[in-house]
């Protein structure tokens, strides 16, 4: 008698990282006893097609350890028992510190929304099926969102590019245009990681002109990066926390005095944004990290929102509305 068709273990040549990450986070969430490396290197799709040919090895840690920081920033509570013995680590997602048994009506049709965007895209069986645990929930759902599916893109061009860069131990090279550049330049990085901050992706990583680390927006990459030869160091022992800590940081000490339309889709996105509060004539304070890619974002809003201060903001946005009325009329 054959087994079933779900206990078979599909082994793949190619795994997104994207379906990599998502998989890992299933499982974790499905036990609670939590897993150890090994488990994860054998059940886990996306490490198990390397794990069954090359064994568990240092390129493999290495992406194990990318996986963990880059799930941690994206908000998972990913974490371990502290065991001192680097086998007897296991690995957890507590449900109850994720809240996954606590969506809204209205939470659970977003999450729907978002199955099928999921359903139509190239992830496989393995990961669609993490959609039907939403089902199990038992959350009524209400009308609202019916028939609501909107097109997203999970990351930019760059992203798989810099994840297998990274995986094969290269550096990349890019044209990054920096803000307020006008022209592009060269970049060569050995990446550390990728993070997700404030809903764009960044590479950290190891400038080798500069001599430093930095943050790279993924939006700002005006080229495909390519391989530039191997690591310059071992960069993967740098924690990408590290680049999250800075980025909150800047975060926290940049704002923009917005006064919006009272009810307009500007003034519930932009008082959604972490740290937004009102300041004493009732203007919205609201921060940013890319003065730019901040200005493209209100430019969206036309006229229901109006950037009262700081100069430079005012004024990007501005001229980013003059050359849209020279175009357009």
């Amino acid at each position: 008698m054959s087994a079933p068709q779900d206990s078979v273990i599909r082994f793949d040549s190619k795994v997104s990282p994207e379906e990599r990450y998502l998989c890992l986070v299933m499982a974790l969430l499905s036990t609670s006893a939590g897993m150890n490396k090994a488990e994860i290197f054998r059940n886990v799709r996306g490490y198990r097609e390397t794990f069954s040919t090359q064994g568990s090895s240092e390129a493999l840690e290495k992406v194990f350890e990318r996986d963990k920081e880059t799930i941690r920033s994206v908000g998972f509570p990913l974490s371990d028992n502290g065991a001192e013995n680097p086998a007897d680590i296991r690995y957890y997602i507590r449900p109850d510190e994720y809240g996954i048994d606590n969506f809204t009506s209205t939470e659970v049709n977003i999450l729907n929304n978002a199955s099928a965007i999921w359903h139509q895209s190239s992830l496989s069986d393995d990961a669609r099926a993490s959609v039907r645990r939403i089902a199990a929930l038992d959350v009524p759902a209400s009308g609202e969102f019916l028939g609501y599916a909107p097109r997203v893109t999970t990351h930019d061009p760059a992203f798989p590019v810099l994840t297998e860069l990274m995986e094969q131990g290269k550096a990349a090279s890019f044209l990054y245009l920096k803000p307020g550049g006008l022209r592009a330049e060269t970049r060569k990085v050995s990446g550390i990681g990728l993070v997700q901050f404030e809903g764009h992706w960044m590479l950290h990583g190891f400038d080798h002109e500069r001599g430093a680390t930095r943050n790279f927006l993924l939006q700002r990459m005006v080229s495909l990066p390519a391989a530039a030869g191997p690591l310059l160091m071992d960069v993967h022992q740098v924690q990408i926390s590290t680049a999250l800590s800075e980025l909150h940081e800047l975060w926290d000490q940049t704002a923009g005095v917005v006064t919006v339309v009272p009810g307009s889709e500007a003034e519930i996105v932009l008082l959604n944004r972490r740290g937004t509060d009102h300041d004493a004539h009732g203007n919205l304070v609201v921060h940013y990290v890319d003065e730019a890619i901040f200005a493209d974002e209100l430019c969206a809003f036309a006229d229901e929102a109006v950037v009262l201060s700081p100069p430079t903001l005012r004024n990007a946005v501005i001229e980013r509305l003059t050359v849209l009325e020279a175009q357009h009329g």
